[in-house]
């Protein structure tokens, strides 16, 4: 048999568009009134190497049992189903590593993005919600941050043998003209008394139903005025006794002669205005941050509204109440040379690594002096700091400065809460954001070389490359140093 199977049929002819056709063209609209069923699997829609998931499992790992203490609904008991920590927890730390640090925007990507839907699984999470969490367990998230510290130490992967501390100062969510006198804000405080007084008559007064809500909540914003100015006139006179124990030369004004005026906000009353890295001075706090050098892991926090001399003890102290040791050697720069802390250091067993504030100009010679004191631990500071090891060592400290990048990527340039108490607990999210990636990190160290599988075996390549392509992700969230 010879030729193809269809060789006598006629060559069809190419339509191509007649003129002579008629009628309205044929598209496909929408039709957003239709009713129907979507059926969606979210975990199917999230990679498997998703940062979504790091977060998840990372907050799974987590003790939350001091979050569950405080829930009051219960089994058998009144009310609706409360919302479960670690979901809460997780947004947080997933949108802190999206630079996202709004209450109400992380409740609107839980509506819209598909990790945070991954991450909410079907629960409706609302910006009060998100925001109460944040500022109402503050001390629980200071007791997570050790316990993800401490779980490192006991893999082996941080040590707390030489340590590094600075601060970084971050503006406040106060703004300058909030700052008035002790007359301005006594006169303050009697205009708002007043007020406070004429709204109580008003509301006692009130027959109708909504007339006695507009009242109630008049006298509710005007009692949180009063009680804001009552806590900034607080807080003016305790910055006026620190002024009185402090030199002439700090307290008195130069071009005036007279004493600088003490100021505090009515915004945040525990903020203070503080001369920032550029140069400007801007209300704002001062974080003052431990971690390891060699790993990038915090280890500890503490919020200050002050310089930063005489800030070491107190630091090492935080890390002996959080992991019950010392570290051996402690690093920080010029701005924490105290004697004090450098003696107390020493007489506890750490060594102070911490450079003159007159070693910029004098080099050397800053610690050669005749001056004898019996202060312990000086002496062998001035010995120390002259050796080339010492040097060597003290370029360690400027690895901490990576984690201030890290955090003011991710957002942390304005803080959003007011109070040392809530400032707090925000950077203590951002410090346990920043933990849990350099976690993963450590934990994907390259293992050691395995034995040669025979061929056919894929299992060992997929586990190779799943390693690799998370390593990958985990260095595009944060930068390993240097």
């Amino acid at each position: 048999m010879t030729g193809s199977l269809f060789e006598d049929l006629p060559e069809a002819a190419d339509p191509g568009r007649s003129e002579g056709w008629t009628g309205e063209a044929r598209v496909s609209r929408p039709d957003r009134r239709q009713v129907g069923w979507e059926m969606v699997d979210l975990d199917q829609l999230l990679a498997a190497d998703h940062p979504a998931r790091l977060v998840s499992a990372f907050v799974d790992s987590l003790n939350l049992s001091g979050l569950y203490g405080k829930i009051e609904a219960r089994t058998h008991g009144p009310g609706r189903d409360a919302i479960a920590p670690e979901l809460l927890l997780a947004l947080w730390l997933y949108a802190t590593i999206d630079a996202v640090g709004s209450a109400r925007e992380v409740a609107r990507l839980c509506e819209r993005d598909l990790p945070y839907r991954w991450l909410c699984g079907g629960v409706g999470v609302n910006h009060h919600a998100l925001s109460d969490f944040r500022s109402a367990h503050v001390e629980e998230m200071d007791r997570l941050l050790t316990d993800s510290v401490t779980a490192l130490m006991a893999d082996g992967l941080v040590s707390l043998q030489v340590l590094a501390h600075d601060s970084v100062k971050v503006r406040a969510s106060a703004g300058a003209g909030s700052f008035r006198r002790s007359e301005r804000l006594a006169a303050l405080h009697a205009k708002a008394a007043h007020r406070v007084a004429i709204l109580r008559a008003e509301l006692d007064g009130a027959a109708d139903a909504s007339v006695r809500r507009k009242a109630a909540a008049r006298l509710k914003a005007q009692e949180a005025l009063l009680e804001k100015v009552a806590m900034a006139q607080e807080r003016a006179r305790q910055l006026e006794k620190a002024r009185a124990r402090q030199r002439d030369k700090d307290r008195v004004d130069p071009a005036t002669g007279k004493d600088k005026p003490v100021r505090a906000s009515t915004t945040d009353p525990d903020a203070r205005i503080l001369k920032m890295a550029s140069g400007e001075s801007r209300p704002a706090y001062s974080l003052q941050i431990t971690a390891d050098p060699n790993t990038l892991v915090a280890v500890g926090v503490s919020v200050h509204d002050s310089t930063d001399f005489g800030q070491l003890g107190p630091a090492l102290e935080q890390v002996e109440a959080r992991y019950g040791q010392f570290p051996k050697t402690a690093l920080a720069d010029c701005g924490f040379c105290s004697k004090k802390d450098i003696s107390f250091a020493h007489q506890r067993g750490v060594t102070a690594v911490i450079p003159s504030n007159r070693q910029a100009k004098l080099g050397d010679t800053a610690y050669a002096t005749t001056y004898r004191h019996t202060m312990a631990g000086i002496a062998q500071w001035r010995e120390r700091m002259v050796q080339q090891a010492t040097k060597d060592l003290y370029k360690l400290r400027c690895r901490i400065e990576c984690i201030f990048g890290q955090m003011r990527n991710r957002g942390l340039r304005l803080l959003r809460l007011r109070g040392k108490h809530k400032v707090k607990g925000e950077a203590l999210i951002h410090l346990l954001a920043h933990n849990m990636i350099c976690a993963a990190r450590l934990r994907l160290r390259p293992a050691p070389p395995a034995p040669q599988r025979p061929a056919g075996g894929g299992s060992g390549a997929t586990l190779t490359g799943l390693r690799a392509t998370l390593t990958t992700r985990i260095r595009a969230l944060e930068p390993v140093p240097a």
